[in-house]
């Protein structure tokens, strides 16, 4: 299947057109008959691990490793009440949206890796918001529901780093009375910058748990310790002083493949930034979120608007956005709460900058960026491609004939008893010819009578 992009009206959605072969079989008397019908289209274009959905508001994995698979995604288009995942694409790219709340509680699979303890596993998600990118395309923001067991017995404490399923924001915090509370750090884009440890695009688990890149500059060039530090020894705090990283061995990046289909293997390509969508680089309401100019912006960079996935904010999550619910935004078994990228708004300027906003079971709060929390990332899954692939090619019925009368005679795709996987409202007929030139003397051609060449659906 060959498709081809428009790019000329940019103020207008993006139409995209497939170009389809399908053998049309006139039966003639003279011995006339075949021809390629070419045919564009249009665009189609945190629960806790015991109250995660089950039944058929679990849908299985929409990726079998090689191929998408179809039948997971119309399950999931019919959850949303469309008879079609190609209709779904096509009102999302009209405009339609639809958040947590309005999707409802479901979880889909995408993606799979080994954990810890050798096990297979499919990544969950939880579906959040349906809505469009910059270029038009209909996507899918998904957030991480789940993480799985640790290496060691289960608990919060006995996560590591080379789980992939928890870690702490940064490897290092300050005691609110040392007042080192900034670090110097060299952007993505070699630009100097003076951060806080709640600085998202300079943390720890963006460089390392999430397997962005293997490249060991990018993995390494997170901030590090901050001289005095709050360290919980599991009873008590203490504030040891610490010179270097807190994080005595990096986790080879071989070994962080969690996340690896999506920031670096085969689904990667299906992936849109937040840099590519609009909504989201609009968002200005708390530090870390990328359109965020008030009191200290300067030390929250946004260069981590490139990451194929990303810690969501407190804006993604509230009302305007994604409109979770309490179960949606629960903990996972075995934490009582995790952190997102926002540093905590109801503590003050001067806390903010080393305590991250803090969601649990029951409310909320903060906790400070060293302390081992769930590691649960989002991101943009690209449904307009993935449409592409799911198109069906219209088939004449093997019962249709026309017998040849030396009057021309007109076929009309869109009529279900002579042709079957034709959709008018998705495709139209550009152009007719025949499958061998030199058969016979008719020159079968598009019935131009409609005059909108993209509703046109008769042959002649």
């Amino acid at each position: 299947m060959n498709y081809e992009k428009e790019t000329m009206n940019m103020t207008k959605k993006i139409l995209i057109k497939y170009v389809l072969v399908a053998v049309l079989s006139f039966l003639l008397a003279t011995g006339f008959a075949l021809g390629f019908l070419l045919v564009n289209f249009f665009n189609a274009d945190a629960y806790t691990s015991v109250t995660l959905p089950s039944g058929n508001s679990a849908i299985g994995n929409l990726y079998d490793g090689t191929d998408f698979n179809r039948n997971n995604f119309l399950k999931f288009a019919k959850k949303l009440g469309y008879d079609s995942f190609l209709d779904l694409v096509d009102e999302v790219e009209k405009g339609t949206k639809k958040n947590a709340a309005q999707m409802g509680e479901i979880t889909v699979a995408l993606g799979n890796y080994i954990n810890s303890k050798g096990v297979d596993t499919d990544l969950v998600w939880m579906p959040t918001y349906l809505s469009t990118d910059s270029a038009g395309n209909a996507i899918l923001t998904l957030w991480l529901a789940d993480v799985a067991v640790s290496t060691n017995a289960d608990g919060a404490t006995t996560y590591t780093v080379n789980d992939q399923e928890a870690s702490p924001f940064t490897d290092g915090t300050y005691n609110a009375s040392n007042n080192n509370a900034t670090q110097s750090w060299t952007g993505d884009d070699s630009i100097s910058y003076t951060v806080y440890m709640s600085t998202y695009d300079s943390s720890f688990v963006r460089h390392v748990m999430l397997g962005l890149s293997d490249d060991n500059a990018f993995r390494s060039n997170y901030t590090q310790a901050w001289g005095h530090n709050a360290l919980w020894t599991g009873t008590t705090w203490n504030f040891p002083t610490v010179d270097g990283s807190r994080i005595t061995s990096l986790p080879a990046a071989n070994t962080m493949n969690k996340f690896r289909q999506l920031t670096q293997g085969a689904l990667s390509q299906y992936v849109v930034t937040p840099s590519q969508v609009g909504w989201q680089m609009a968002q200005n309401k708390y530090k870390n979120d990328p359109g965020y100019t008030g009191t200290g912006a300067a030390y929250y960079p946004k260069n981590w608007v490139g990451d194929k996935i990303w810690i969501p904010s407190l804006t993604d999550i509230e009302p305007a956005y994604w409109n979770l619910n309490a179960k949606q935004i629960a903990a996972p078994a075995n934490f009582s709460d995790y952190y997102i990228r926002t540093p905590d708004p109801t503590q003050g300027e001067a806390t903010s900058h080393y305590a991250l906003y803090l969601l649990n079971r029951v409310g909320s709060g903060s906790i400070f960026p060293c302390l081992n929390n769930p590691v649960l990332p989002a991101f943009h899954l690209n449904l307009s491609m993935i449409a592409k692939q799911f198109v069906d090619v219209p088939e004449i019925k093997s019962a249709t004939a026309f017998t040849y009368t030396g009057v021309e005679q007109s076929l009309d795709l869109s009529d279900s008893t002579l042709v079957t996987g034709f959709d008018a409202n998705k495709m139209y007929v550009s152009n007719i010819a025949k499958k061998v030139a030199s058969a016979g003397t008719v020159a079968p051609s598009v019935d131009t009578t409609e005059p909108d060449a993209t509703k046109r659906t008769k042959v002649k």
